[in-house]
């Protein structure tokens, strides 16, 4: 038998195939299969030859030393391969070989990405909502929750498009040209927001029971209030009473020529 019968058969009776010989001997499978096949050229010389023969012989069970020895007799005449031969064999060994397409990979990247967009828009959706919430600033039922609280300054009378913190009972004096509503909460807590015509925000936050609260603006006051049951309103020096029910969301606007409410 020649040396790469040998080899092929002690390969296969120890159940090895040609790739699994290349990872234990870190020999490439084409250069194996030509040593298998008889042929030494691919190894780039008689002193490779020998020790890719030994090595695999090693890993394959079969006796190194006299295959080494069959391959000094048999192959002395053999001259190295020439440059151009060499170089054939190792870009041979080393193109990669082609596949065809990864269906199944391909197939769960697109269900990734139809899963990501869908958390995408679940989420812009969600965050969408809770700003279209929060733009309301109002909360219908008995306990409204209040979106931002405001610390106003205390003043007996307050300027145009301002607000200001009344002692309870204290109602501001009706300014000329303008409009003053005085706001109390006698009867319990009530949140308030408080805009003036242009839309710029005075007040917003929760009165807490016995504190009054008073805001001036030279076209309109515009008042959400949460509590309208436990609220007296005082607009334009003229008292109105109660706005509404306990637990009762009303929208109110006020002018100058008030107290006639919209």
């Amino acid at each position: 038998m020649s040396i790469g019968q040998v080899l092929t058969a002690a390969r296969q009776q120890a159940g090895l195939t040609i790739e699994q010989v290349g990872q234990r001997t870190r020999i490439r499978p084409t250069i194996i299969a030509s040593i298998e096949a008889d042929e030494f050229g691919p190894c780039g010389g008689d002193t490779y030859a020998r020790g890719h023969v030994r090595a695999i012989a090693h890993v394959v069970g079969a006796d190194a030393d006299e295959l080494v020895a069959e391959f000094n007799r048999s192959a002395a005449h053999l001259a190295d391969p020439g440059s151009q031969e060499f170089f054939a064999a190792e870009a041979s060994a080393a193109r990669p070989q082609r596949h065809g397409p990864n269906w199944a990979g391909a197939a769960v990247l697109v269900l990734l990405l139809v899963i990501g967009y869908a958390a995408f828009s679940l989420l812009r959706g969600h965050g969408a909502s809770t700003a279209t919430t929060a733009a309301a600033g109002v909360t219908t039922g008995a306990s409204p929750t209040p979106r931002v609280t405001a610390t106003p300054q205390p003043s007996a009378t307050a300027p145009s498009g301002s607000t200001a913190t009344l002692p309870p009972g204290t109602v501001a004096q009706a300014s000329p040209g303008a409009v003053t509503v005085t706001l109390s909460t006698p009867s319990g807590p009530s949140w308030i927001s408080a805009t003036t015509g242009s839309g710029r925000q005075l007040f917003a936050g929760l009165l807490s029971r016995g504190t009054s609260q008073t805001f001036t603006d030279g076209s309109a006051v515009r008042l959400v209030i949460g509590n309208a049951g436990a609220v007296d309103l005082v607009v334009n020096g003229k008292n109105i009473g109660t706005p509404g029910g306990m637990g009762q969301v009303v929208r109110l606007s006020f002018t100058p020529t008030s107290p006639s409410n919209g």
